[in-house]
Order: C-alpha cells, then structure tokens, then sequence
C-alpha cells in the first residue's frame, strides 16, 4: 500500500464531466489498496472570472478581501470533486484550509505555508476516508471565519476531535446555536438546529468564547449570550471536549461550580480516572440480534412452561428481554407488554404498573420476546480483564430521551435478563452500587447532564462525563448526621425503593440486606426520594436558591403534573432545611418516616427461605 497525494489542476476540473473523470481516476488508486489525498484547484476559467470581478469592483483592492473572493473557486472545487467520489461508492470529504489546518503566514496574495496538521490527515486515512483538500488556501494567524453549520459540529462525537482542538488551541472564538422553530431558513425542518460559528487563527489567541444556545431570532443574543474559558469546557466534557448547551448564564455557573466540586464518572487517559471500576456494554442488539428472539406463543407451543417470566424446559431457560420502556427510577416493573393495547403498540409505549401490582413481590412484567439464557451469558464475558460479571443484577439507562422529557437520565437496577441496546449497561466492579445508582437518579445529575445533551441519544460519552462521587466520598460521615457513614445512610434508602420483588434479592443481598423484600408503599417512596434528592444537593454543593432554580428548569415536570411537582419540590427544600438546621445544630438529621429508612414494612420471606 503506497500513500498518493494526487493534485488535479484547473484544465483537469474544468467542468462536471473531467471532475468525474478525475475523480475515477482517483477510485483506480483507492481500490489498488492505496491511500489517496486530493489536492484540486479552481474550475479552469474561475479563478480568472473572480479575479476580473474583484477588479471591476474597486481598482485598489484590499488584498485580504481579494483573498476571500478568489480562494472561493477552490472550495467550490472540492465540494463538487468529494460528491463525485461519494456518487462512486468511495468515503470522500472535502476540506478547507482553516479545518486542516493548514496555517500560513499573513502575507494576503503571497501567503507561504508554515505547518500541516499532519494528524488530523493522518486520522482521515485511518478512518478510510479520501480528504479532497482545496488548494490555494490556509489559516492565517490573525484570520478569522465564520460559517453557518449544523449545531453538532460543537456537541456531537463524530466532531469532538476536532471541536477539542479548536477550544484547546485558543482558536474558537463563538458558537451560537439556534432552532429552526421560527423558520429563519424557511425550507429547513422545525427542528433542525443551526450555529453560527466564528474561528480565529493562532495569532488571535481566544481566551473567552462567545456562546448562546436555543436562540430563535438574531434579536434574543443580546440577552442569551455569555462567556466560557477554553478551560471550562474542557472540565465540563475532559473526554470530548465538545460544547455544553446552557440556556442561561446561570446554568453555566451552576454547572461550573458542581464540576470543580466533584469529578466525571470515567476521566479518560487517566490511571485512576475509572473510581468504579466500570466497563459498559451494550447486550443485545434489536434488528441484527432479532434471530435469538423467541415469542411467548412460540415457547409455549413448543412445550416450554412460563415460571413468573421466564420460560424453562427441562434444565433450559429463556429469559425475559428487557427493554428501556420497562423501567424507570428505582423501579425494574415500570412498563410491561401484558394486555397491551394496539394503540400503545402503534406509538410505541407500554401500560404502566399499577402500584397495586408492584405491592405484590412475585408479580413480574412481561416481555415482547425471551432469549436463551446461554446467549446471556456470552455476552458478559469481559475478556479484556479476563473477569466475568458475577452478580445476579444489571444497572442500566434509557439511551433515548431528550431534555423535553420530564426527566433525562433515566437509569434502573434489574435482574440478570436478556437486555436491548435501547438500555446500555454499567458494569462497576468497585464501590456500592446502590451510592452510584443513586447519584444517577438523583435531581442534580440529571440537571447537569440537560446542560449537555442536544439530540435524543444519552451515549457511553454522555454518562461518563456526568458528575459523579468516587466510591471513597461514601466511607465519610454524613454532613447532616454525624453519626451514620454515607454510604450507609444513601444505602437503606435505595433498597427500601429498588427492593420490592423476590426478583431483586440479588442486588439486596449484595448489599448486606438479607430480609424479604420491602412493601412498595407510594408515600413512604416519596420521601425517601425527596431524602436522596436534599442529599445529593448538598453533597453536590449547591446552594438553597440554586436549588429553587434548578428545580423549576424541569418544566415538562411542572406541565405534566402541576401539583405533583410542586409537592416534590416543596419536599425536596424541606428535607434539604432540614440538613441544614441539624448541621448548624450539630446533631443528626431526623428523617419524616416513621419507621425510619430501611426499617419500612417488608412483606414475609418466602417459604424456601425460611428456616425449618
């Protein structure tokens, strides 16, 4: 395999039928096995036309301006010459000077290149993409650009590498992101998003970035837009370096002042940047896995007999495929496809479990399909630290969701089922699990991961940026109560909420819980959630207004359920006053639960497990 760098001229692009020419030529060398850059000048007779024109405009031109008029040939060149390679089956893109880049000195008309971001072609060939390069171009080091692109050239993976260089080198000076709503480009759907990105070269150092985001009219920016150093976006995403999306100044501070409190949850590249130990996994995929799926009617005509939810023939199991729809916050029986309806089969959602079947600890939810529980245990296999996940449970989240909903992160503890993609999986193998699920639960989390999240999917690359507590923060006393450890204390409270089924003895007894499980009791899980909510503010340090603000940021929370909300709230800041008063007061916190948490009634043990 050789690398070529081929460079066609102005007679070779003249037109559309020599750019097609050319660009077969360049197919020849790809499927030869070679790596192939492509250099391409103006259309032959472009250049000549915009240099006329710039003379015809004003005698003495300015020569950077005649720059930008006559590089435009050029580019023109590439976009066409990338589609041509594309329309021939071959992973093409083009690219200006300033994306490279390619940084010049500042002599307009006689510019001499000083360096190549060789790295950045280097990944392109990794990726197996030919770059189509525009020539005659480069970043100057007091130039500047702007452009109009889609919002995720500043917040989505397939662009944080490049977003990161361009915030770590001092080179971004603004984005101000905008939706489509009031159809500012007419033709554009409603909610396609758009920004206004503004970069300078390496002699305009940016030491601040101009932001705004959900803009709906040029009018709003006065008052939207704020400030953010290079080094505060890179403590909020230190992984991917791309651009949290704050609506308001203040989010932007709030969010600042948890991230320089308490670290991500995975910091890449660092030794001890993985507390938890965690690997992620993504167990079973809808459509290319869709082979192992058995139906119920299938099982049961081919004699398989259905125990709770999983089906066994002999000393085979199927089991039970869960979906995200199933769960929610403490709670692996949310959803279930048992008498669903067509209607709610069409839109793509479940009946809800009653709190009277959840009161039940061998009711269980049913799936769509089952899968052989052989095929399970492949999957948790983690070859790379030739470890098996060994507990009878998974903690896992709703992949997709948007900042509309009235909550975003949606996580949940279940069972050892068969899992979908649409829940991705976090395997920790270090600290309690029930302190992590917690924090993944709480309000806090939640808030900072909206600051963040543009589209519908929360990936691996979302969550392990959140701010979350190592496993040591829960060895120490707890603020409000001197007396209890932390983990201790956020402990009882999480298995009195996740620990209302037989199902979930696993996870209860690797907690040290060896009881039968607890009595799904809708008020006492009111205030156990508002207990965890106060905890996690405090814990994140943040303050009682900021409390108040973040709690009112979830207006589809407020829309859905009006009262509901603001009894949540309302409890969440008495708890929270209530930790405060008994820190000040030096003694222990008394929670509102008679009996107190992890002492609520349990229903009886079931006859297997009670001793003769």
């Amino acid at each position: 395999m050789s690398r070529i760098v081929q460079k066609f001229g102005g007679t070779s692009v003249a037109d559309i039928e020599r750019i097609q020419n050319a660009a077969r030529r360049v197919k020849h060398e790809v499927d030869a096995g070679n790596e192939v850059a492509v250099v391409v000048s103006a259309m032959a007779g472009t250049t000549n036309q915009l240099v006329e024109w710039t003379r015809q405009m004003s005698r003495v031109h300015d020569a950077r301006e005649y720059d930008v008029v006559v590089s435009a040939g050029e580019q023109v060149t590439a976009g066409l010459m990338a589609l041509a390679l594309q329309d021939l089956g071959v992973h093409a893109r083009s690219w200006l000077g300033w994306q490279v880049p390619i940084r010049t000195d500042e002599v307009h008309g006689k510019a001499r290149i000083e360096s190549i971001a060789a790295s950045k072609i280097e990944g392109r060939f990794a990726e197996g993409q030919v770059p189509v390069f525009a020539g005659f171009q480069g970043l100057g080091p007091r130039g500047r650009v702007g452009m109009v692109l889609p919002t995720g050239i500043a917040t989505d993976a397939t662009t944080q590498y490049f977003f990161k260089d361009m915030v770590t080198s001092h080179a971004l000076a603004s984005v101000y992101d905008f939706e489509n709503e009031e159809k500012v480009f007419a033709a554009v759907h409603n909610q396609f998003r758009f920004c206004l990105l503004t970069a300078a070269g390496r002699a305009s150092r940016q030491d601040e970035i101009a932001l705004a985001f959900r803009l709906r009219q040029v009018a709003q920016l006065s008052e939207r837009r704020f400030t953010l150093t290079p080094d505060d976006i890179t403590l909020l995403n230190p992984n991917t370096g791309t651009c949290p999306v704050f609506d308001h100044r203040r989010n932007a501070d709030i969010t600042l002042g948890i991230y320089r409190r308490v670290p991500v949850l995975w910091r890449e590249g660092d030794d001890d940047g993985n507390p938890w130990g965690l690997s992620f996994m993504a167990m079973l995929h809808m459509a290319n896995d869709s082979g192992l799926f058995r139906e119920r009617d299938a099982l049961e005509a081919d004699g398989w007999a259905l125990d709770g939810n999983i089906f066994a023939l002999g000393k085979d199991r199927m089991l039970p495929l869960y979906e995200a729809k199933m769960i929610h916050h403490y709670d692996h029986r949310f959803g279930t496809y048992s008498d669903q309806t067509q209607a709610q089969a069409n839109v793509g959602t479940l009946p809800r479990t009653t709190p009277e079947q959840k009161n039940d600890p061998t009711y269980t939810v049913l799936p769509r399909y089952w899968v052989a529980e052989d095929e399970v245990e492949k999957r948790l296999i983690d070859e790379k630290r030739d470890k098996d996940w060994d507990k009878g449970w998974f903690l896992g989240w709703r992949n997709i969701t948007n900042t509309g909903n009235e909550r975003t992160m949606v996580c949940g503890v279940l069972p050892r089922f068969a899992v979908g993609h649409s829940m991705p999986l976090m395997l920790p193998r270090a600290g309690g699990a029930a302190t992590l699920y917690a924090s993944l639960c709480s309000i806090v989390v939640d808030f900072c991961g909206r600051q963040k999240l543009v589209g519908t999917n929360y990936t691996f690359n979302f969550v392990r940026q959140l701010p979350v507590l190592p496993p040591d923060s829960y060895r120490e006393l707890c603020l409000w109560d001197s007396t209890a450890e932390l983990g201790d204390w956020v402990t009882t409270r999480v298995l009195e909420l996740a620990y209302t089924s037989y199902d979930m003895a696993d996870f209860a007894r690797d907690h040290g819980d060896d009881g039968p499980p607890f009595r799904w009791d809708e008020e006492r899980r009111f205030w156990l959630r508002a207990e965890l909510d106060a905890a996690y503010f405090h814990l994140y340090g943040v303050t009682r207004d900021d409390v108040d603000y973040i709690m009112d940021t979830f207006r589809a929370f407020q829309n859905n359920d009006a009262d509901r909300f603001a009894r949540t709230k309302k409890a969440i800041l008495s708890v929270y006053d209530a930790m405060i008063e008994a820190m000040e007061a030096g003694k222990p916190y008394r929670s509102p639960l008679d009996p107190p948490p992890g002492d609520g009634p349990r229903h009886q043990a079931r006859a297997q497990e009670v001793a003769p």
